[in-house]
């Protein structure tokens, strides 16, 4: 039997699928999704995110903008 990586915490999961959805939409310049915030925005919300906090599960935080 293989081993599976363990799943991804519900809201780091919802975050990257926007973020996937928000860098379509500005690389390209269109608008091919249209219920994501920017970039920015979601960036800011995963390092929000209490399960990127280092005592759960080995995750680090995003490094921060000074």
């Amino acid at each position: 039997m293989e081993n599976k990586p363990p799943s991804l915490p519900p809201a780091l999961k919802d975050s990257v699928s926007m973020l996937y959805k928000a860098s379509c939409n500005e690389i390209t310049g269109g608008i091919w999704f249209t219920d994501v915030p920017s970039v920015k925005e979601i960036l800011k919300e995963i390092r929000e995110l209490e399960i990127l906090n280092p005592k759960h599960r080995g995750l680090c935080p995003l490094p921060r903008k000074p």
